[in-house]
C-alpha cells in the first residue's frame, strides 16, 4: 500500500509530464528521471527484449539515464550473459502471457540468489551497479519492452511500497513501454546477431562514438567499425543517427532504405 502523500507525488510527476511538450524519448527521460528522485534510484534503462527460435532472449538498450560509459558497457554485457539469461528468461517468457506489466524486484525473481553468486553478478558489482526494480510489458508474441531503475551496490533493495508506487505510475502511463517501440519488423533481427555485436549494437544506440566503445571494449578500432558496418547493413541503415532513430522512432528519416 502507498501512502496519501505517495499518491499526491505520482500525480504531481503525471501532471509535469502531461505538460512536457517533448516527444515520447523526451517524456520518458523526464518520467525516469522523476522516478529516479521519488523512490531513491540513480539510473535506469529502457530497453527492448527478443526471443529467437531457441527462446533465447536479446537485449539492447535503447534510452538510458545516470550510467557511465564504463558502467553502461557493463550493463550491455551482464544483460547478455548466460547467466542472466538462465536466471531472468523464464520471467520474460511469463510476462508474454500477461495482459499486463509485471513490476517484479531482483529479489523476487526465481534465481536471484544463484545470480547474485554468477559472473554476470560480479561484473556489475565491480561497476558499481547494485539491485533493481523493473517493470516488463509484452508488446509483440516474442518481444517485451522493460524498465528499470537501478541503485549502486551495497545499497538495499526497492521496497514493496517503492516496487507498488513503479507498478501505479506505470499503469498510468501505457505508452511508456508502447511508445517508441519500432514497429518495423527489422528491430526484430537483434535475436540474430551474435553476441560480440549485442554489446556494440546497445552503445551505439546510446550515442557513443566509435572510438569510446572501442577503449571501453578493449577492442581495436578497426574491428568496431567492422561489427558496425555489419550492424548498420542489418538494420538497413547507413549511419549511427539512423540507426539511433529506427531504435526510438521504428523507421529512419527520409522513409525505407533501398537494400
Amino acid at each position: 500500500m502507498i501512502s496519501q502523500e505517495d499518491a499526491v507525488q505520482l500525480v504531481e510527476l503525471l501532471a509535469q509530464i502531461s505538460a512536457h511538450e517533448g516527444d515520447h524519448a523526451a517524456k520518458k527521460r523526464l518520467l525516469l528521471d522523476g522516478l529516479c528522485q521519488l523512490l531513491n534510484a540513480t539510473q535506469w534503462s529502457w530497453a527492448i527484449n527478443v526471443f529467437d527460435e531457441d527462446r533465447k532472449p536479446h537485449h539492447a538498450g535503447a534510452l538510458q539515464g545516470g550510467f557511465t560509459l564504463e558502467q553502461a558497457e557493463c550493463l550491455a554485457t551482464c544483460v547478455n550473459h548466460p547467466a542472466t539469461h538462465r536466471v531472468f528468461a523464464p520471467t520474460y517468457e511469463h510476462v508474454l502471457t500477461r495482459p499486463e506489466p509485471l513490476t517484479i524486484r531482483m529479489e523476487d525473481h526465481a534465481g536471484a540468489e544463484e545470480w547474485g553468486k554468477s559472473e554476470a553478478a560480479a561484473l556489475a558489482a565491480a561497476a558499481g551497479i547494485g539491485t533493481f526494480v523493473s517493470s516488463i510489458c509484452a508488446v509483440e508474441d516474442h518481444g517485451s519492452s522493460t524498465v528499470t531503475l537501478f541503485r549502486p551496490y551495497g545499497e538495499p533493495p526497492f521496497t514493496d511500497r517503492q516496487r507498488d508506487m513503479l507498478h501505479i505510475i506505470i499503469r498510468g502511463v501505457p505508452w511508456l513501454h508502447t511508445a517508441g517501440w519500432p514497429e518495423d519488423a527489422r528491430v526484430n533481427r537483434i535475436a540474430e546477431l551474435p553476441a560480440s555485436h549485442m554489446v556494440l549494437l546497445t552503445l551505439l544506440v546510446k550515442g557513443y562514438s566509435r572510438r569510446d566503445i572501442a577503449e571501453a571494449r578493449l577492442l581495436s578500432l578497426n574491428t568496431v567499425n567492422t561489427y558496425t558496418q555489419r550492424i548498420f547493413q542489418m538494420f538497413g541503415v547507413r549511419s549511427q543517427p539512423e540507426l539511433m532513430r529506427r531504435f526510438l522512432h521504428g523507421q529512419p528519416e527520409g522513409g525505407p532504405p533501398n537494400i
